[in-house]
């Protein structure tokens, strides 16, 4: 019947990546919370890799509370009648579904695996919300809203890619995230979350490299490899977006007889290599295809349909799809009122991708609570 045990784990990413590379079986129990611990049911099928890893723990001598979660996450995996039982008797909770076991109360999470990446532009001229957002209170004030419904990462940018923007310079780049880079930094200590700081420029990326923040956007993914080494020697991860040209342009795309699929697999493996050949540690390297970068509306969707094709490179995978014009391919929408059409999308890929970059995620975090509880 498998060898099912319960996981602790320190972080998501550490459980996205025993998935990913089959140490364990894809058809996991929800996520449950225990006395400020984390659990994770599941079947282990190379028990070998998974002890030799660091952050995760397999769990032996079961207390009260742990063989609890053991029977509600098995009710869950294998949809035995005992899950009726363990709904039924659980009351809500601002996070979850919870039942006392004694004086410990256990949650079956309503959270997920993927993270958000959360879109904070102090800009004046981004395409779905330019200029909402240029002035720090109102700034933090969303920030703020974002973490409390479950944002992880803020991803700040102070320079526009929208296709009718004009290009900043690094000096000024640097005085709009001086005036902003401390108060998130607060923010950062008071939540516990990441930053992640949006730019292309060496000498803005040079000038962060000393700041309190967590990862480099760059959106041109062309950062020489020597840039990305220094990146990464400062414990910081680097994200790199496939593109052609930024910002991007609307009829500047790959060629239509090519393969966007290959293209971006072939661009990404080089990259990897690029980056291994010059010793730099690929658990902090993210990749990202670029939807809506360098690729139609037609491309997008490819793109998204056989996103498992990356799924075997040994790295973490962003998608930026919030609100963006390949939409209009299919709904005759302003970029501002594309939030239930981004959730849908998030809603395909929240447990198999690491990354989702939105604008906004009380949308879909409705959604998933419903279809959680459909799947489960």
């Amino acid at each position: 019947m498998g060898n099912y045990k319960v996981l602790r784990f320190e972080n998501k990413k550490i459980l996205r990546k025993i998935l990913r590379l089959g140490i364990i079986d894809s058809k996991i129990s929800s996520l449950y919370k225990c006395e400020d611990n984390t659990y994770v049911v599941v079947d282990i099928i190379k028990m070998g890799e998974l002890v030799k890893l660091n952050h995760i723990q397999v769990c032996s001598n079961l207390s009260a509370g742990l063989i609890t979660i053991y029977d509600w996450g098995m009710s869950e995996i294998l949809q035995t009648i005992a899950l009726i039982k363990f709904e039924t008797d659980s009351f809500l909770t601002p996070i979850g579904r919870g039942i006392m076991v004694g004086n410990i109360t256990i949650i079956r999470l309503f959270d997920y695996l993927s993270e958000n990446f959360i879109i904070l532009n102090y800009t004046k001229d981004s395409f779905s919300d330019g200029g909402k957002y240029n002035n720090l209170d109102r700034l933090l004030d969303y920030a703020c809203l974002q973490i409390e419904n479950g944002a992880s990462i803020i991803d700040i940018g102070v320079e526009s890619t929208n296709p009718i923007s004009i290009a900043m310079g690094a000096d000024i780049e640097i005085k709009k995230l001086s005036l902003i880079l401390g108060e998130l930094v607060r923010l950062k200590g008071l939540y516990k979350i990441k930053i992640s700081v949006d730019t292309y420029h060496k000498d803005t990326i040079t000038w962060l490299l000393d700041k309190d923040i967590d990862i480099i956007n760059d959106v041109s993914g062309r950062l020489d490899s020597y840039r990305v080494r220094d990146i990464v020697s400062t414990q910081k991860e680097y994200l790199a977006m496939h593109s052609i040209v930024i910002p991007a342009k609307k009829n500047v795309h790959l060629p239509i007889k090519e393969n966007p699929v290959e293209v971006i697999y072939c661009w990404m493996e080089q990259k990897l290599q690029n980056f291994d050949d010059y010793g730099i540690n690929l658990d902090y390297i993210i990749l990202d295809p670029g939807i809506g970068f360098g690729i139609n509306s037609a491309q997008s969707w490819y793109v998204m349909k056989n996103f498992a094709k990356f799924y075997n490179l040994p790295c973490e995978l962003l998608l930026g799809h919030s609100r963006k014009s390949f939409f209009t391919h299919i709904i005759d929408k302003s970029a501002s009122n594309r939030d239930l059409d981004t959730a849908m999308v998030s809603m395909n890929f929240v447990n198999k991708i690491d990354y989702l970059r939105v604008h906004d995620i009380r949308v879909f975090n409705q959604l998933y609570g419903i279809r959680q509880q459909i799947c489960r």
